[in-house]
Protein backbone atom coordinates (compact mmCIF):
# COMPACT_ATOMS: atom_id res chain seq x y z
CA UNK A 1 0.00 0.00 0.00
CA UNK A 2 1.35 3.42 -0.98
CA UNK A 3 -0.23 6.52 0.56
CA UNK A 4 0.18 10.17 -0.38
CA UNK A 5 -0.21 12.41 2.68
CA UNK A 6 -1.05 16.01 1.70
CA UNK A 7 -0.56 18.74 4.30
CA UNK A 8 -0.30 22.47 3.54
CA UNK A 9 0.48 23.72 7.07
CA UNK A 10 3.32 26.18 7.54
CA UNK A 11 3.83 25.59 11.27
CA UNK A 12 3.83 22.56 13.55
CA UNK A 13 0.63 22.03 15.49
CA UNK A 14 -1.47 19.13 16.68
CA UNK A 15 -2.43 17.93 13.22
CA UNK A 16 1.18 17.76 12.12
CA UNK A 17 2.08 15.73 15.21
CA UNK A 18 -0.69 13.25 14.36
CA UNK A 19 0.66 12.98 10.82
CA UNK A 20 4.15 12.40 12.24
CA UNK A 21 2.81 9.49 14.28
CA UNK A 22 1.35 8.03 11.07
CA UNK A 23 4.61 8.50 9.17
CA UNK A 24 6.49 6.72 11.95
CA UNK A 25 3.95 3.94 12.52
CA UNK A 26 2.60 3.01 9.10
CA UNK A 27 5.87 1.55 7.71
CA UNK A 28 5.69 -1.16 10.40
CA UNK A 29 2.46 -2.27 8.70
CA UNK A 30 4.04 -2.45 5.23
CA UNK A 31 2.65 0.93 4.18
CA UNK A 32 4.82 3.27 2.09
CA UNK A 33 4.20 6.98 2.53
CA UNK A 34 5.00 10.10 0.53
CA UNK A 35 4.31 13.63 1.83
CA UNK A 36 3.25 16.65 -0.21
CA UNK A 37 4.02 19.64 2.03
CA UNK A 38 4.51 23.40 1.93
CA UNK A 39 7.84 24.88 0.92
CA UNK A 40 9.81 25.98 4.00
CA UNK A 41 7.36 24.40 6.46
CA UNK A 42 8.08 22.68 9.76
CA UNK A 43 6.74 19.48 8.21
CA UNK A 44 9.34 19.71 5.44
CA UNK A 45 12.09 19.96 8.06
CA UNK A 46 10.65 16.90 9.79
CA UNK A 47 10.63 14.90 6.53
CA UNK A 48 14.22 15.90 5.78
CA UNK A 49 15.40 14.95 9.26
CA UNK A 50 13.56 11.61 9.26
CA UNK A 51 14.27 10.57 5.67
CA UNK A 52 10.59 10.63 4.66
CA UNK A 53 9.91 10.87 0.91
CA UNK A 54 8.42 14.27 0.11
CA UNK A 55 7.45 16.77 -2.55
CA UNK A 56 7.28 20.50 -1.80
CA UNK A 57 4.58 22.79 -3.19
CA UNK A 58 3.77 26.48 -2.59
CA UNK A 59 0.20 26.02 -1.25
CA UNK A 60 -0.55 29.74 -1.70
CA UNK A 61 -4.30 29.19 -1.47
CA UNK A 62 -7.14 27.18 -2.94
CA UNK A 63 -6.55 28.50 -6.47
CA UNK A 64 -2.75 28.40 -6.67
CA UNK A 65 -1.92 27.19 -10.17
CA UNK A 66 1.63 26.13 -9.33
CA UNK A 67 0.39 23.81 -6.59
CA UNK A 68 -2.41 22.58 -8.84
CA UNK A 69 0.04 21.64 -11.60
CA UNK A 70 2.52 20.19 -9.11
CA UNK A 71 -0.09 17.85 -7.68
CA UNK A 72 -1.09 16.73 -11.16
CA UNK A 73 2.53 15.93 -11.97
CA UNK A 74 2.97 14.04 -8.70
CA UNK A 75 -0.19 11.97 -9.24
CA UNK A 76 0.87 11.08 -12.78
CA UNK A 77 4.41 10.17 -11.70
CA UNK A 78 3.73 8.06 -8.60
CA UNK A 79 1.51 5.02 -8.32
CA UNK A 80 -0.43 5.93 -5.19
CA UNK A 81 -3.14 3.61 -3.88
CA UNK A 82 -4.78 6.25 -1.69
CA UNK A 83 -4.51 9.96 -0.83
CA UNK A 84 -5.04 11.32 2.70
CA UNK A 85 -5.86 15.05 2.93
CA UNK A 86 -5.00 16.77 6.21
CA UNK A 87 -5.62 20.52 5.77
CA UNK A 88 -8.06 22.88 4.04
CA UNK A 89 -5.73 23.98 1.23
CA UNK A 90 -4.57 20.40 0.72
CA UNK A 91 -8.22 19.41 0.38
CA UNK A 92 -9.05 22.13 -2.14
CA UNK A 93 -6.00 21.72 -4.34
CA UNK A 94 -6.10 17.93 -4.40
CA UNK A 95 -9.76 17.59 -5.38
CA UNK A 96 -9.18 20.10 -8.20
CA UNK A 97 -6.17 18.12 -9.49
CA UNK A 98 -8.05 14.85 -8.94
CA UNK A 99 -10.96 16.17 -11.03
CA UNK A 100 -8.73 17.44 -13.82
CA UNK A 101 -6.98 14.07 -14.11
CA UNK A 102 -10.24 12.13 -13.72
CA UNK A 103 -8.33 10.11 -11.16
CA UNK A 104 -9.84 7.05 -9.53
CA UNK A 105 -7.48 7.08 -6.54
CA UNK A 106 -9.68 7.09 -3.40
CA UNK A 107 -9.40 10.11 -1.10
CA UNK A 108 -9.61 10.21 2.70
CA UNK A 109 -10.22 13.59 4.37
CA UNK A 110 -9.39 14.48 7.97
CA UNK A 111 -11.13 17.34 9.77
CA UNK A 112 -9.73 18.64 13.06
CA UNK A 113 -11.55 21.92 13.70
CA UNK A 114 -14.99 22.64 15.08
CA UNK A 115 -15.66 25.77 12.99
CA UNK A 116 -18.97 25.39 11.07
CA UNK A 117 -18.58 24.51 7.41
CA UNK A 118 -19.29 27.29 4.94
CA UNK A 119 -22.43 27.46 2.80
CA UNK A 120 -20.53 28.63 -0.31
CA UNK A 121 -20.84 26.45 -3.39
CA UNK A 122 -17.14 25.61 -3.60
CA UNK A 123 -17.03 24.46 0.02
CA UNK A 124 -20.13 22.29 -0.48
CA UNK A 125 -18.70 20.90 -3.70
CA UNK A 126 -15.28 20.00 -2.31
CA UNK A 127 -16.69 18.37 0.85
CA UNK A 128 -19.19 16.34 -1.16
CA UNK A 129 -16.70 15.47 -3.90
CA UNK A 130 -17.46 11.86 -4.93
CA UNK A 131 -13.81 10.83 -4.81
CA UNK A 132 -13.75 11.25 -1.02
CA UNK A 133 -14.66 7.80 0.23
CA UNK A 134 -14.02 8.36 3.95
CA UNK A 135 -14.05 11.36 6.28
CA UNK A 136 -12.12 11.18 9.55
CA UNK A 137 -13.27 13.47 12.37
CA UNK A 138 -10.96 13.73 15.37
CA UNK A 139 -13.94 13.94 17.73
CA UNK A 140 -17.60 13.01 17.87
CA UNK A 141 -18.37 16.73 18.18
CA UNK A 142 -16.82 17.39 14.76
CA UNK A 143 -18.48 14.31 13.27
CA UNK A 144 -21.93 15.49 14.41
CA UNK A 145 -21.27 18.94 12.96
CA UNK A 146 -20.42 17.48 9.55
CA UNK A 147 -23.20 14.92 9.18
CA UNK A 148 -25.90 17.34 8.02
CA UNK A 149 -23.48 18.94 5.55
CA UNK A 150 -22.59 15.74 3.71
CA UNK A 151 -24.65 13.95 1.09
CA UNK A 152 -23.10 10.67 2.28
CA UNK A 153 -22.92 11.06 6.08
CA UNK A 154 -22.40 7.33 6.46
CA UNK A 155 -18.87 7.86 5.16
CA UNK A 156 -17.78 9.88 8.19
CA UNK A 157 -16.43 8.31 11.36
CA UNK A 158 -14.51 9.38 14.42
CA UNK A 159 -10.85 8.55 14.82
CA UNK A 160 -9.64 10.34 17.93
CA UNK A 161 -6.18 11.84 17.91
CA UNK A 162 -3.61 10.02 20.00
CA UNK A 163 -0.44 10.69 21.95
CA UNK A 164 2.59 8.51 22.61
CA UNK A 165 2.39 7.70 26.36
CA UNK A 166 6.17 7.38 26.44
CA UNK A 167 6.73 10.88 25.03
CA UNK A 168 6.98 12.42 28.50
CA UNK A 169 9.01 9.67 30.13
CA UNK A 170 11.94 12.00 30.89
CA UNK A 171 12.70 11.43 34.58
CA UNK A 172 12.52 14.32 37.08
CA UNK A 173 13.64 16.77 38.24
CA UNK A 174 11.92 19.12 35.81
CA UNK A 175 13.23 22.59 36.57
CA UNK A 176 13.61 24.44 33.26
CA UNK A 177 10.67 26.82 33.75
CA UNK A 178 11.59 27.65 37.34
CA UNK A 179 15.16 28.37 36.32
CA UNK A 180 14.37 30.21 33.09
CA UNK A 181 11.96 32.64 34.76
CA UNK A 182 13.59 32.71 38.24
CA UNK A 183 10.50 31.25 39.91
CA UNK A 184 10.92 29.99 43.49
CA UNK A 185 11.13 26.21 43.58
CA UNK A 186 7.87 25.46 45.43
CA UNK A 187 5.74 28.02 43.61
CA UNK A 188 2.91 26.32 41.66
CA UNK A 189 2.95 26.61 37.89
CA UNK A 190 -0.33 26.81 36.00
CA UNK A 191 -0.07 26.74 32.23
CA UNK A 192 -1.48 25.94 28.83
CA UNK A 193 0.23 24.55 25.73
CA UNK A 194 -1.76 25.92 22.80
CA UNK A 195 -1.48 28.52 20.07
CA UNK A 196 -2.08 32.09 21.25
CA UNK A 197 -5.25 32.62 19.24
CA UNK A 198 -8.84 33.64 19.91
CA UNK A 199 -10.38 30.15 20.05
CA UNK A 200 -8.08 29.18 22.93
CA UNK A 201 -9.50 32.05 25.02
CA UNK A 202 -6.33 33.07 26.81
CA UNK A 203 -8.21 36.16 27.98
CA UNK A 204 -10.23 33.90 30.26
CA UNK A 205 -6.95 32.17 31.22
CA UNK A 206 -5.63 35.54 32.43
CA UNK A 207 -8.92 36.42 34.14
CA UNK A 208 -8.70 33.09 35.96
CA UNK A 209 -5.12 33.93 36.99
CA UNK A 210 -6.34 37.29 38.32
CA UNK A 211 -9.12 35.55 40.23
CA UNK A 212 -6.63 33.16 41.83
CA UNK A 213 -4.28 36.05 42.64
CA UNK A 214 -7.10 37.89 44.43
CA UNK A 215 -7.75 34.74 46.44
CA UNK A 216 -4.16 34.88 47.68
CA UNK A 217 -2.66 32.09 45.57
CA UNK A 218 1.06 32.62 44.98
CA UNK A 219 1.44 31.01 41.57
CA UNK A 220 3.01 31.71 38.19
CA UNK A 221 1.29 31.27 34.85
CA UNK A 222 3.00 29.81 31.78
CA UNK A 223 1.80 30.29 28.20
CA UNK A 224 3.54 27.56 26.19
CA UNK A 225 2.97 28.60 22.62
CA UNK A 226 3.05 31.31 20.02
CA UNK A 227 0.40 33.09 18.02
CA UNK A 228 -1.20 36.31 16.80
CA UNK A 229 -2.56 37.36 20.22
CA UNK A 230 0.76 37.44 22.04
CA UNK A 231 1.11 41.24 22.21
CA UNK A 232 -2.53 41.71 23.19
CA UNK A 233 -2.23 39.12 25.94
CA UNK A 234 0.94 40.69 27.30
CA UNK A 235 -0.88 44.00 27.55
CA UNK A 236 -3.81 42.33 29.30
CA UNK A 237 -1.50 40.67 31.83
CA UNK A 238 0.01 44.07 32.63
CA UNK A 239 -3.44 45.65 33.02
CA UNK A 240 -4.40 42.91 35.47
CA UNK A 241 -1.24 43.53 37.49
CA UNK A 242 0.19 40.13 36.59
CA UNK A 243 3.18 41.12 34.45
CA UNK A 244 5.60 39.50 36.93
CA UNK A 245 3.56 36.30 37.27
CA UNK A 246 2.69 35.59 33.62
CA UNK A 247 5.40 34.19 31.32
CA UNK A 248 5.38 33.73 27.54
CA UNK A 249 7.74 31.00 26.36
CA UNK A 250 7.09 31.13 22.62
CA UNK A 251 7.04 27.88 20.67
CA UNK A 252 9.19 25.21 22.35
CA UNK A 253 10.39 21.98 20.77
CA UNK A 254 11.35 20.40 24.11
CA UNK A 255 7.79 20.21 25.45
CA UNK A 256 8.40 16.68 26.72
CA UNK A 257 10.87 17.99 29.32
CA UNK A 258 8.84 21.12 30.20
CA UNK A 259 5.17 20.15 30.42
CA UNK A 260 5.71 17.78 33.40
CA UNK A 261 6.85 20.82 35.42
CA UNK A 262 3.31 22.24 35.47
CA UNK A 263 1.11 21.67 38.50
CA UNK A 264 -2.09 22.23 36.50
CA UNK A 265 -2.90 22.42 32.80
CA UNK A 266 -5.56 25.12 32.44
CA UNK A 267 -7.31 24.97 29.05
CA UNK A 268 -10.21 27.47 28.83
CA UNK A 269 -10.92 27.11 25.09
CA UNK A 270 -14.09 28.58 23.59
CA UNK A 271 -14.09 25.95 20.87
CA UNK A 272 -11.90 22.88 20.47
CA UNK A 273 -12.04 20.10 17.92
CA UNK A 274 -10.41 17.78 20.43
CA UNK A 275 -7.50 19.45 22.24
CA UNK A 276 -4.47 17.15 22.23
CA UNK A 277 -2.70 19.35 24.79
CA UNK A 278 -4.94 17.57 27.29
CA UNK A 279 -3.63 14.20 26.11
CA UNK A 280 -0.08 15.52 26.45
CA UNK A 281 -0.92 16.53 30.02
CA UNK A 282 -2.24 13.05 30.74
CA UNK A 283 1.03 11.58 29.44
CA UNK A 284 3.03 14.06 31.52
CA UNK A 285 0.92 13.24 34.62
CA UNK A 286 -0.31 16.84 34.93
CA UNK A 287 -3.86 17.36 36.30
CA UNK A 288 -6.24 19.07 33.85
CA UNK A 289 -8.82 21.83 34.20
CA UNK A 290 -10.68 22.54 30.94
CA UNK A 291 -13.94 23.82 29.50
CA UNK A 292 -17.00 21.95 28.35
CA UNK A 293 -16.73 22.57 24.64
CA UNK A 294 -16.24 20.59 21.44
CA UNK A 295 -14.39 17.34 21.88
CA UNK A 296 -12.94 18.10 25.32
CA UNK A 297 -15.63 16.18 27.28
CA UNK A 298 -14.81 13.11 25.16
CA UNK A 299 -11.39 13.07 26.83
CA UNK A 300 -12.07 14.64 30.22
CA UNK A 301 -14.39 12.71 32.49
CA UNK A 302 -15.27 15.21 35.18
CA UNK A 303 -13.73 14.35 38.56
CA UNK A 304 -12.21 11.16 37.13
CA UNK A 305 -9.62 12.24 34.55
CA UNK A 306 -9.80 16.02 35.07
CA UNK A 307 -12.13 18.86 36.01
CA UNK A 308 -14.51 20.77 33.74
CA UNK A 309 -16.02 24.25 33.87
CA UNK A 310 -18.31 26.25 31.60
CA UNK A 311 -16.83 28.33 28.78
CA UNK A 312 -15.86 31.90 29.71
CA UNK A 313 -16.26 31.39 33.46
CA UNK A 314 -13.01 32.34 35.26
CA UNK A 315 -14.55 31.95 38.73
CA UNK A 316 -15.49 28.33 37.97
CA UNK A 317 -12.07 27.64 36.47
CA UNK A 318 -10.31 29.17 39.48
CA UNK A 319 -12.41 27.05 41.82
CA UNK A 320 -11.40 23.88 39.97
CA UNK A 321 -7.72 24.85 40.01
CA UNK A 322 -7.89 25.38 43.77
CA UNK A 323 -9.49 21.96 44.26
CA UNK A 324 -6.42 20.38 42.65
CA UNK A 325 -3.80 22.51 44.38
CA UNK A 326 -5.51 22.09 47.75
CA UNK A 327 -5.83 18.30 47.75
CA UNK A 328 -2.79 16.26 46.74
CA UNK A 329 -4.64 12.93 46.99
CA UNK A 330 -7.33 14.22 44.63
CA UNK A 331 -4.66 15.56 42.25
CA UNK A 332 -3.01 12.13 42.23
CA UNK A 333 -6.37 10.52 41.53
CA UNK A 334 -6.82 12.75 38.48
CA UNK A 335 -3.26 12.02 37.31
CA UNK A 336 -3.90 8.29 37.46
CA UNK A 337 -7.28 8.62 35.80
CA UNK A 338 -5.85 10.70 32.98
CA UNK A 339 -3.04 8.21 32.40
CA UNK A 340 -5.52 5.33 32.23
CA UNK A 341 -7.76 7.27 29.83
CA UNK A 342 -4.79 7.97 27.58
CA UNK A 343 -3.39 4.45 27.46
CA UNK A 344 -6.77 2.76 27.00
CA UNK A 345 -8.48 5.12 24.55
CA UNK A 346 -6.17 7.84 23.21
CA UNK A 347 -2.77 6.33 22.49
CA UNK A 348 -1.01 7.04 19.20
CA UNK A 349 -0.94 3.31 18.46
CA UNK A 350 -4.72 3.17 18.69
CA UNK A 351 -5.00 6.13 16.32
CA UNK A 352 -2.61 4.49 13.83
CA UNK A 353 -4.50 1.18 13.92
CA UNK A 354 -7.90 2.83 13.39
CA UNK A 355 -6.56 4.99 10.55
CA UNK A 356 -5.00 1.96 8.89
CA UNK A 357 -8.32 0.16 9.16
CA UNK A 358 -10.00 3.09 7.38
CA UNK A 359 -7.39 2.95 4.61
CA UNK A 360 -8.07 -0.74 4.06
CA UNK A 361 -11.84 -0.22 4.01
CA UNK A 362 -11.43 2.63 1.52
CA UNK A 363 -9.37 0.44 -0.80
CA UNK A 364 -11.84 -2.42 -0.49
CA UNK A 365 -14.54 -0.10 -1.80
Amino acid sequence: MKILQVNSARNWRGGEQQLAYLLEGLPTHSVDTHVACREGSDLLKYCQQRGVAYTTLPFRGSWDRTTFRGLQTLLRKENFDLIHLHTASAHSQTVLAHTRLRSRIPLVLSRRILTPLRSRWFSRWKYNYPGIVRYLAVSDAIRRGMESYLKRPERILTVHSGVDPARFATPPPHTWLHERFAIPKRTPLIGNASALEASKDYHTFLETAAQLHRQGLDAHYILLGEGPQRSLLKQRAETLGLAEQVHFTGYLHQLDTILPELDVLLMPSREEGLGTAILDAYAARVPVVATRTGGIPEMVRHEHTGLLADVGQPKQLAQQVMRILGDQDFADQLRNGGWQQLTEHFSHERMIQKTLQVYREALDG
